[in-house]
């Protein structure tokens, strides 16, 4: 996989490679030269950056994901043959990873001394356990010899079982042992080096996942608002996706890509090596923390590319989400995301006995055979099969739309989170009643259980496939109820 990437973006005449020597680099240098880290590609990551220059720096679990940089920067900073003059790259992010700088890579890089500078922070090298051995080893043998000169026959006795030990069973054991260190000394060169790369063909065979998964994104975004209330449409989020994961207009810091139809959604069919060096190259630079398993080219749905897509649109286009998904954006590097605002839960009068009772009734019966939790999941699996979706959010919107009782599809074991889903079921029920056409007739139970295939079932996959902007055509029922999005209008006349 590194030696993939080190060929996208060692080829002077390629996209990356222009893109990574005329820009990145440059920039990332400067940046780091005037210890400013305010530019938009390092924003979110410039307080780990910055720790180098704290004086008590230590590297932890949050720095030590940085190796894979230091890595391809060593691959990158020696192909081009850089002479070192103070600012490398290489030399910067494995002090940031693990403090010390691996001596192969000090050899490779031709640092002299055991202590260099490097854009103004004093760096070492990580002296491997075995020089201070030979050091000890040479001192022995110099002090051996000298003893063979002054001591005469005695002195050249001792001196001869000394040098037996050392250099034979020493030596032997002392070979093997130094063979197992050098296999796992940090910076050894590595990757991948042939011609044809398994991870596009992979990428390819893979790409109708990638397809369904940006499709899936759209399908969440469209029901989002922005701040004054406004919807996107389907075209703003296209543009949206094309100008995130095109690297070019990434490289015009924010201006319009010069390339307008690079990625384009409408031909993605026709273009699947663009999109996947694209997503690489977003997967590399954007998604974080990032490991070398994570860049494949592949967005599969709700995997780590997916959700910090998500978030990269919800950011950028200025569009609101709810409280748990900005807070998991904000641990993904996108703490700008905006947290919808939801009015506040009218006050509900206290239940009466009556209620209370439906309540318990409804918590007893939740794991039984075909009720409440065997509905849900079962419900959950069939949309989401029907329609190749994830429609796990939906039916929690449907069920409880201003999350006033926080129910989750991984939280039904608990008595409190039972409790908590046959109240928003009971809400439901209530709802549905007013919604039933003039002319229509249907039995709805207000007792907070969901049984399968029978009504309350029935008309919640109505709900939950409208949102999701289905509809199911074998499901009669649907037509006899109105929309939740005309609920609130009076029935005519």
């Amino acid at each position: 996989m590194l030696g993939d990437t080190v060929r996208l973006l060692s080829d002077k005449k390629g996209l990356w490679g222009r893109i990574y020597k005329d820009d990145t680099s440059k920039k990332l240098k400067k940046s780091l030269k005037e210890r400013k880290l305010d530019d938009a590609p390092w924003q979110e990551i410039k307080d780990d950056l910055s720790k180098v220059w704290d004086s008590l720096f230590d590297p932890s679990e949050k720095t030590q994901k940085y190796i894979h940089l230091a890595r391809l920067f060593d691959k990158l900073e020696v192909s081009s043959q850089e002479q070192y003059k103070g600012y490398s790259l290489t030399v910067f992010f494995y002090h940031l990873a693990q403090e010390k700088i691996p001596s192969d890579v000090y050899k490779r890089h031709k640092l002299k001394g055991d202590e260099v500078y490097n854009f103004g922070i004093e760096v070492k090298r990580d002296i491997p356990w075995y020089e201070p051995v030979f050091r000890e080893i040479k001192e022995t043998a110099i002090f051996l010899l000298s003893s063979v000169f002054r001591g005469g026959a005695s002195g050249c006795f001792i001196a001869i079982i000394y040098f037996l030990l050392i250099f034979t069973l020493g030596g032997f054991f002392f070979q093997r042992l130094l063979n197992l260190a050098n296999l796992s000394v940090p910076g050894l060169p590595g990757g991948s080096n042939t011609s044809e790369s398994p991870i596009i063909k992979k990428a390819i065979k893979n790409f109708s996942n990638t397809e369904k998964s940006l499709e899936q994104i759209k399908k969440d975004l469209i029901n989002t608002t922005s701040a004054t209330g406004s919807k996107p449409s389907k075209n703003d989020i296209n543009q949206a996706i094309s100008k995130i994961l095109d690297p070019t207009y990434s490289s015009n810091a924010g201006k319009p890509s010069t390339s307008n139809n690079y990625l384009n959604l409408k031909t993605i069919d026709k273009n699947k090596d663009k999109w996947i060096q694209a997503i690489m190259y977003y997967q590399f630079y954007k998604v974080t923390p990032s490991k070398s398993d994570d860049i494949d080219g592949i967005i599969d749905k709700d995997g780590k590319t997916y959700e910090a897509l998500k978030c990269n649109l919800l950011q950028n286009m200025q569009l609101q989400a709810t409280q748990p998904t900005a807070e998991s954006c904000k641990n993904l590097g996108f703490s700008q995301v905006k947290v919808a605002k939801t009015p506040a839960p009218t006050p509900t009068p206290s239940p009466s006995p009556t209620e209370d009772q439906a309540i318990k009734k409804a918590v007893q019966e939740f794991d039984k055979q075909n009720k409440t939790k065997f509905s849900l999941e079962t419900l959950v699996k069939e949309l989401d099969e029907a329609f190749s979706v994830s429609s796990s959010y939906n039916v929690i919107n449907v069920l409880d739309p201003n999350n006033e009782f926080g129910i989750y599809l991984s939280r039904m074991t608990e008595g409190a989170d039972k409790e908590a889903w046959v109240k928003a079921i009971l809400q439901y029920q209530e709802s549905l009643k007013p919604r039933v056409k003039p002319g229509q007739s249907i039995n709805i139970d207000v007792d907070g259980v969901i049984n399968y295939e029978r009504n309350t079932y029935n008309l919640l996959k109505c709900d939950v496939a409208a949102q999701l902007g289905e509809t199911l055509s074998d499901t009669p029922i649907c037509g006899k109820v109105k929309p939740i999005i005309d609920s609130s209008t009076p029935p005519p006349g």
